[in-house]
């Protein structure tokens, strides 16, 4: 009989990091896709339909949720050598999922070890082989986020392939509604009591300062207008956020990328940052520029970040594909193919290549018919701006190291950069999408990518190397501080 495990498949953005990484360090790499393994291989005489009614069972109450994976440890013992991809984030969930498993009937396999969830991306036969991966690895800062909402189950094949057997959908939690945001789940719900005495912001203080965080909420509702101000909308987002402070909030959110676009997108923030124009206070746009530094730390790329904010709100609706599982399945193959073919022939950075990708970027928009002022104006002030990118590419490339108070330090690495297209010009002929960005704090509605574009692109000039980025971030985070503090006195 086979051995079977049961296993977490998670689906990241950039798999193609964590796919680099196994094809050179995890024999397993091409036989089984990166996972978290919940129970593991045990061999049962249970068929695989008992199996499905055990898992239906043991996995009725459990909700989807959301996984963060970032920074790498290594373990060594009698069994080998393993290089690791830490949980961050959805720990506790794991580890439900784990003990509730091993507490019925995959009791019998239990091994009595303290489960620590993580992904496994490197095998070694020494220790000596481990340490020199882990020097290269922990250097990495990238981070893994995406939402679990699948269990499934496999078979290990004869030459150690993995086989899925079954695959079962954990539930979605049932929304609380009212807001823009399910107030849910930071436990704050509203009363339907009419009649209850209005409260004062001294009153919400109180039960902010002693964590009540629930009860800081409801009170919030009671107080009146002429007591609600940029205080009472700081303490009302914390609370949302369940924690004490800016610095906290900023924590929390700002390692993915979904997480700083709802917290920005929220109808508090939006409260908050027309607030704080009364008096003068630049809270919100620090924040803001906060998480795109911390963002761009944690290996997001300028496009990434342009779009961030974006929505094309009259975008025709698309009628979905009768195949679009198996489209789906081609995609992700495609993606993992490409990321082993890059993982075994990594980029090159050269300048005659990109100056053709310049060069043609910007013909097209010149010798378009339907060309106007002012898209030719646009299309010369980006070759600028790309010519100048292109150097300041150049300069890392060949000068890979730089001196720093006579210190030697390794420069951040060229990776594969995409100039982009510019703007068609507006005509009949093409009208111009609808794009806005979302109402967020600090950030206007309307047509907002050239502001996302000018603030991404001012940040990284200004703060080109990781370490000036930290430098700038931990800056941010001292005057935020400061004018929060001035908001809650």
């Amino acid at each position: 009989m086979s051995l079977r495990t049961i296993m977490i498949f998670p689906e990241f953005r950039n798999m193609n990091v964590i796919d680099s990484i196994r094809i050179k360090y995890d024999p397993l790499a091409k036989l089984v896709r990166p996972h978290i393994t919940l129970v593991f291989p045990f061999d049962s005489d249970m068929s695989n339909d008992e199996l499905s009614r055990v898992l239906d069972e043991r996995l009725k109450d459990i909700p989807q949720f959301n996984l963060i994976l970032q920074g790498f440890s290594k373990q060594s013992g009698p069994d080998g050598n393993w290089l690791c991809l830490d949980v961050i984030a959805g720990t506790e969930k794991l580890r439900t999922i784990h003990d509730v498993l091993y507490a019925n009937e995959f009791k019998p396999f239990y091994h009595g070890f303290v489960y620590v969830p993580h992904m496994t991306v490197g095998r070694f036969d020494t220790e000596e082989e481990l340490d020199k991966a882990f020097e290269i690895v922990k250097k990495k800062t990238d981070s893994f986020a995406c939402k679990v909402n699948m269990i499934s189950a496999e078979m290990i094949g004869e030459h150690e392939e993995s086989i899925i057997i079954l695959e079962k959908r954990l539930r979605i939690p049932k929304p609380a509604g009212g807001s823009d945001f399910p107030r849910s789940s930071f436990g704050a719900k509203k009363s339907n009591d009419k009649y209850l005495p209005p409260a004062s912001l001294s009153d919400v203080r109180t039960y902010f300062r002693d964590e009540r965080y629930s009860e800081a909420r409801v009170l919030l509702t009671r107080i009146g207008n002429d007591e609600f101000g940029p205080e009472a909308d700081l303490i009302d987002v914390l609370c949302c956020y369940q924690v004490r402070d800016t610095e906290a909030l900023l924590n929390k959110v700002s390692s993915g990328a979904q997480a700083v676009k709802i917290l920005f997108s929220r109808r508090e923030m939006k409260k908050l940052a027309t607030d704080l124009d009364s008096i003068d206070n630049d809270l919100v746009a620090h924040m803001v520029e906060y998480c795109f530094l911390n963002l761009m730390i944690h290996g997001l790329s300028m496009r990434d970040l342009r779009i961030l904010f974006l929505n094309t709100s009259r975008s025709p609706a698309k009628r979905p594909s009768a195949f679009s599982q198996m489209d789906k399945e081609d995609m992700e193959n495609f993606r993992r193919e490409k990321a082993m073919e890059e993982a075994r022939n990594p980029y090159e950075f050269d300048v005659f290549e990109e100056m053709d990708d310049i060069r043609v970027k910007f013909k097209s928009a010149v010798t378009n018919p339907d060309r106007d002022f002012s898209s030719v104006a646009s299309a010369n002030a980006n070759l600028i701006a790309d010519i100048f990118t292109l150097a300041s590419r150049a300069d890392r490339y060949y000068n890979p190291y730089e001196n720093r108070g006579g210190i030697t330090v390794k420069r951040e690495e060229v990776r594969e950069y995409d100039y982009g297209v510019n703007k068609p010009p507006k005509s009949k002929k093409n009208p111009p999408d609808n794009i806005e960005i979302r109402s967020g704090a600090g950030i206007s509605d309307g047509d907002g990518s050239s502001f996302i574009y000018a603030l991404i692109t001012k940040l990284d000039n200004s703060f080109p190397t990781a370490e000036e980025k930290i430098k700038r971030r931990d800056a941010l985070m001292e005057q935020i501080k400061y004018e929060e503090a001035q908001i809650l006195s």
